[in-house]
């Protein structure tokens, strides 16, 4: 599966006007733990896993670029048996035989191939996520306002962005979105 999406960085001054636009939004708490080796090889790659927490359940989502910058090889498998917060190991081979698995392969061939390998924690992600998606005759696009905190060890960072993922039609839709909203 491809993914395209734009993240915009929301500056602290106009969050409360997204805020107010995304009152009524469905609402939910997101928390994502994203892995790579103690090298970073698959940040070298251009490849991220995370697992993140949806409606009490784990999901893996592994990620890899494609040349376009605005475009992603995606693949999620549902982790059913993992449930609580604390986020269970991650499974590469859930990943095989697919885009992105190629990727993981070749990335993770030195360090002992998808299933030997040893994953870190690089970072978490803890969000409050609101959502709509807006429809035009052109395009179906799912828009995001994330606000929380990124972790990485003892340090922490806020984070407050709004994304626009492309659901269905014309990938221009995402562009002339964008830049309405950078207005």
């Amino acid at each position: 599966m491809r993914e395209f999406e734009i993240k915009l960085a929301v500056p602290a001054a106009r969050a409360g006007e997204l805020e107010a636009r995304f009152a009524t939004a469905a609402t939910q708490a997101l928390h994502a733990v994203y892995f790579d080796t103690p090298e970073r090889d698959l940040s070298r790659a251009g490849i991220a896993v995370r697992l993140r927490q949806e409606e009490g359940a784990w999901v893996q989502t592994a990620k890899a670029t494609t040349g376009k910058v605005l475009s992603r090889l995606e693949d999620n498998a549902p982790l059913p048996s993992a449930h609580g917060d604390d986020p269970p190991l991650p499974d590469l081979r859930l990943h095989e035989g697919t885009p992105v698995g190629h990727r993981l392969e070749r990335a993770l061939k030195a360090c002992g191939g998808l299933a030997d390998t040893q994953l870190v924690v690089a970072f978490a992600v803890k969000v409050r996520r609101r959502t709509m998606v807006v429809e035009s005759s052109r395009a179906a696009i799912e828009l995001a306002f994330d606000q929380g905190e990124i972790i990485a060890g003892e340090q922490s960072r806020p984070v407050c962005e709004l994304e626009q993922e492309l659901k269905a039609g014309d990938p221009g839709e995402v562009l002339s979105l964008a830049r309405s909203w950078c207005e």
